[in-house]
């Protein structure tokens, strides 16, 4: 009876996917017999990855019970999966290009679920390969039909190529070996193994020519663009690959889709950011250093991984692409951290009694495996997006080139808006539903960031990646070593190497480490058969404008420790004072940078109309004062936000009772912050942007936020040496009971504060004559 009931939903099936074929052939009579097929198999993918993890019996184990009788669930999985293969299979036999590859992989394909019928063993396996085989499936045909679009060679469609790609790789290249492993061990029937070893089969063919399209699609773009003078100046094309026209793309027409996506991701980062140390404190039941050291740790990881992102983007896949893939990695992190907080199995039980029960190392592994894939996604986010909406303003004609600026204060206003709204509505959601609907809201926010980014990709202007920017400076210290060693100089600047393109209009500069006899030719036959011998100036000049901006890197990575007590200290301070707003409401503790981010909201706009403009009439600069100048100023105003937190620190640790002293003690400090990031964060974006050239500006944007990384990573190490030197975490400074513990950290930040005002005013007028350096005294 069992077997006639599959063998009706298998002839059912493939009556309905066929008639399904029909209807689409009908309602796109233009389209190709292909379209209309894929956008069937597009449907029965996400169809059968949805059945098939319905289907698993236990998510700890999704393979478990290993060669055991199937459930029903997972045999009509299989049989709606069945009924499509033996349609498509019709399918290719009709097309006209017959694919043997695609003809064997359906043919093991039925034959297996059909020996898992007839055993009724082997469900979880079989379900399991269900989902591996599937969950890539939606990328292949979405890069087919942009094809037919219209979509060939565009950077959307490259993007459908790689999220593709990666997928594929992950679940059959990881997953499949596995899963083979599993079954062949297992007491299956021989032919199951068999069917099993030849998908493994299919699946590496099918890698390695996933490879070869990846490869050449990478050194397709990469080729250079002819400039016209009726167009834009700085390289940048269309989606089509056509230079970009100044009437139909870039500036404010494409900068607000860059706008809404940033406020939208940085909604979901900062709902997670703030709320992590309580959800690692009162759900996993871990120590509060320990919850500080893990969340700096994991901030810090977010915004080193920019040097990756960055690399990949300059040197692969340009930065829409770049923020495209790596949003889709954090946005499964999301999902992942949403199932963490949603599935009791996840997370230990409830505290009842001391001492909790803590997490286990499987629980804690998949915690930490959802934040580090949110951090992956936001070190690949961070550096293209800022640079990308940059992109957009031509820097040759002076209206887009001062509107570039403007646009560099509006998108720290929308860092802000997002923070604002992650840190109150969704911290709010969070106390009010629970740590589901706290972490699922900023995964739909998160999928929102994507496809407003996706809307506008017909108005960007995109400029393609240009080789590694790592393999060019590693082969000017390789070339500069050598020459110095032969004793070649510079006698007359004729000698110097130079091929003619739009990246060679670069200032030459003077009187550096890395001399220019770099790009001395030698030997005339080196000149175009190998770059280890010879570089550009262009080349060493991009190397020299490089280091210069370290000196300011690394004099800014103070005010980002001082940042890092922001989503720490400040907030757990803030959960042992009074947050009573009346009778019937409490503050949530994760709520209080509210002050910081409305800041930044109010003093962003007052800045762009008011200050700015006054200052130009002053200084006679477009910007009104240097991007180091602005620096300058976040680094001093820094000073105090740390001076007012160890004085309501001290405050609080006297008062009879902390609770009984109001949460909004905290506001100095916290607008004291926000306006330090106003003239900080925004002078860094400027500089770092100004300084790079063009093959090195998601590096240097890279460089800029990595410090926030270094910053989160040093004061992890902070807590920790003060944590071990002073007592542990009962003795110390820094204690589970904080009544004692903070004012000192503090005292030490304001020290270091102070110490950097100094460098960096030091650097500026070490550099008032050169390049941005230059820019300051025009």
């Amino acid at each position: 009876m069992e077997e006639d009931s599959m063998i009706i939903i298998v002839l059912f099936g493939i009556i309905l996917w066929s008639t399904l074929f029909l209807l689409i052939r009908k309602a796109f009579p233009k389209r190709s017999f292909e379209f209309c097929n894929r956008l069937v198999s597009t449907i029965h993918a996400s169809l059968a990855v949805t059945l098939a993890s319905l289907s698993v019996q236990d998510w700890s184990c999704p393979v478990c019970p290993v060669a055991s009788t199937s459930s029903p669930k997972q045999r009509k999985a299989l049989a709606v999966t069945a009924a499509y293969l033996i349609y498509d299979f019709g399918c290719c036999l009709f097309d006209k290009q017959v694919r043997i590859d695609n003809l064997v992989h359906h043919l093991v394909c039925v034959v297996g679920i059909g020996a898992g019928f007839a055993y009724r063993l082997c469900g979880s396996e079989m379900v399991a390969a269900l989902w591996i085989t599937e969950i890539s499936s939606p990328f292949l045909h979405l890069r087919e039909l942009l094809k037919e679009l219209g979509y060939r060679d565009t950077d959307l469609n490259f993007a459908a190529d790689v999220l593709f790609a990666v997928i594929f790789s992950i679940a059959r290249m990881i997953g499949g070996p596995y899963l083979s492993y599993v079954t062949l061990s297992a007491d299956n029937p021989i032919i199951i193994k068999a069917m099993a070893l030849g998908l493994q089969f299919v699946s590496a063919f099918w890698f390695y020519k996933i490879v070869r399209m990846l490869m050449y699609k990478l050194s397709t773009r990469t080729k250079s663009t002819t400039v016209t003078e009726t167009l834009v100046s700085n390289g940048c094309v269309d989606y089509k690959g056509n230079i970009a026209d100044k009437g139909t793309t870039g500036g404010w027409k494409a900068s607000p889709f860059i706008i809404v996506n940033e406020v939208a991701e940085r909604l979901a980062f900062f709902a997670v950011a703030v709320s992590m140390v309580s959800y690692l404190v009162f759900e996993m039941h871990q120590s509060l250093p320990d919850a500080a050291t893990h969340v700096n740790d994991w901030i810090g990881a977010a915004y080193v991984l920019t040097l990756l992102g960055a690399f990949l983007a300059d040197a692969y896949f340009g930065r829409f692409l770049t923020i495209i893939i790596f949003s889709c990695i954090y946005f499964m992190g999301m999902i992942f951290l949403t199932l963490s907080a949603s599935i009791d199995s996840l997370r230990p039980p409830q505290c009842t009694k001391r001492p909790c029960t803590p997490s286990t190392n499987a629980q804690t592994s998949f915690l930490y495996g959802a934040l580090y894939l949110i951090a992956l996604g936001t070190g690949g986010i961070k550096p293209c997006v800022s640079t990308f909406g940059a992109d957009q303003f031509d820097e040759l004609d002076k209206k887009e080139s001062q509107k570039k600026y403007a646009f560099f204060n509006w998108f720290f206003f929308a860092i802000n808006m997002g923070a604002l709204l992650g840190i109150t509505l969704l911290v709010y959601v969070q106390q009010e539903k629970g740590w589901t609907w706290g972490f699922g809201v900023p995964t739909i926010a998160m999928f929102t960031s994507i496809v407003v980014l996706i809307v506008g990709f017909k108005k960007y202007r995109y400029k393609k990646p240009m080789g590694s920017v790592f393999t060019r400076f590693v082969q000017v210290i390789v070339v500069s070593i050598r020459n110095h060693f032969r004793g070649v100089v510079v006698v007359n600047e004729s000698e110097l190497y130079e091929m003619k393109t739009k990246e060679s209009d670069i200032l030459v500069l003077e009187n550096f480490l890395i001399q220019n006899n770099t790009a001395v030719v030698t030997d005339p036959e080196i000149i175009t058969n190998n770059k280890w011998k010879l570089c550009t100036i262009t080349q060493v000049e991009e190397f020299k404008s490089f280091i210069r901006i370290l000196p300011i890197w690394a004099s800014t990575i103070a005010l980002s420790i001082s940042f890092a007590q922001l989503s720490t200290f400040f907030l757990t301070q803030a959960n042992i004072m009074g947050r009573k707003l009346g009778p019937h409401f409490t503050i949530p503790a994760g709520s209080i940078p509210v002050f910081t981010a409305l800041n930044g909201l109010l003093l962003v706009p007052i800045y762009e109309k008011f200050v700015v403009p006054y200052l130009r009439s002053k200084t006679g600069h477009q910007r009104g004062i240097t991007s180091l100048q602005r620096i300058g100023v976040g680094l001093f105003v820094s000073i105090f936000a740390l001076m007012s937190a160890a004085l309501v620190e001290k405050m609080r640790r006297t008062h009879t009772d902390p609770k009984g002293l109001t949460v909004f003690w905290l506001f100095p400090q916290f607008f004291l912050v926000g306006t330090a990031e106003v003239f900080s964060y925004v002078g860094q974006l400027e500089f770092f942007y100004d300084e790079a050239t063009d093959g090195t500006r998601s590096i240097s944007s890279a460089l800029f936020l990595s410090e926030i990384g270094i910053g989160s990573w040093l004061s992890s190490a902070i807590v920790k040496i003060i944590e071990s030197a002073s007592g542990g975490v009962e003795e110390g400074w820094i204690r589970n009971n904080l009544n004692n513990s903070i004012r000192r950290n503090y005292e030490r930040g304001t020290i270091r504060d102070e110490s950097n005002v100094i460098e960096v005013d030091g650097q500026f007028k070490k550099e008032n004559d050169t390049r941005e350096f230059s820019s300051m005294t025009s």
